[in-house]
């Protein structure tokens, strides 16, 4: 499902409740504004079940805070009331009771350092509602944590990066985070956007800083066209072409490369779930999804 208030996951009742962030994402059944977006999303607010959110719009902020207190919901923001600190990948926690210092996340970028903190800072409710959690659990989850598809990197010389950032800001976080953690010459860009998200500005959002671009699609019937991104992207793309097929795409990528060069696949989930089933079939078995 998605956005909370009609999601099929809603009829749970859970012990926290958790609201990550709130960007402009599915508008065509959310609403097309970020307050409209957070009304579906507040909509997972239970009678006496914690809140926790890293959302940073104060007017969002405001308004869960209200929500929560019409609900008599317990309300915990990010960076109120409980905070992180990163440098140079290395994280460190502050919480209510437990701090954490000093780790090297197994996931990279920024968007997962806050996400860190809000799953610690889960684990500190939990406790005190009875759960057990060791640190030591915690730490080796923090350092050995694995997510296909998201910050994916799938070789190097040339560095292979996979993200299946599909809204603006997604694809916004995702070159800050690779301008931040990596060191490269170029960045070749294969890009394939499914044609119902708002591909206009997630274009806008990477592909200016891209050396070449390899517009492609994914084999899936929601694909927007190659034809369509190239274009959008006019004015805003140094360089480009496009290759239909999203395989042939990567090995084309892969041929114009040079060791200290980026290859970044990105647009989709289903760009990125495709791509890993093409570049390693025995562990990412393809499926037949279209």
């Amino acid at each position: 499902g998605m956005g909370g208030r009609l999601d099929a996951t809603n009829v749970i009742l859970p012990i926290i409740s958790v609201i990550t962030n709130i960007s402009l994402e599915h508008q065509f059944f959310l609403g097309n504004r970020l307050m409209e977006i957070a009304y579906e999303k507040a909509g997972i607010v239970k009678d006496n079940v914690d809140l926790v959110t890293g959302a940073r719009q104060r007017r969002v902020v405001d308004f869960f805070r209200e929500v929560c207190r019409d609900k008599n919901a317990p309300f915990w923001k990010l960076g109120k009331d409980f905070r992180y600190r990163s440098k140079r990948g290395i994280f460190s926690y502050y919480g209510i009771t437990r701090n954490i210092k000093g780790i090297n996340l197994s996931l990279k970028g920024r968007f997962q350092i806050r996400n860190a903190a809000l799953a610690l800072f889960i684990i500190e409710l939990l406790e005190r509602k009875g759960y057990q959690i060791g640190e030591d659990q915690i730490i080796s989850g923090l350092i050995n944590a694995k997510w296909p598809g998201r910050m994916h990197i799938f070789s190097r010389n040339p560095l292979l990066i996979l993200d299946g950032a599909h809204n603006p800001s997604a694809i916004r976080e995702l070159y800050c985070s690779i301008k931040e953690d990596f060191i490269f010459k170029n960045m070749i860009l294969v890009i394939g956007v499914m044609k119902d998200k708002d591909i206009n500005n997630i274009l806008r959002n990477i592909i200016p800083f891209a050396d070449h671009v390899i517009f492609t699609r994914p084999k899936y019937y929601r694909s927007a066209s190659p034809l369509k991104l190239w274009d959008l992207s006019e004015g805003v793309c140094k360089s480009g072409e496009i290759i239909e097929s999203l395989p042939v795409a990567i090995d084309k990528a892969r041929d114009i490369a040079l060791s200290d060069d980026l290859i970044l696949v990105t647009g989709s989930l289903f760009t990125v779930g495709e791509a890993l089933s093409y570049l390693d079939p025995v562990k990412f078995n393809p499926d037949n999804i279209s």
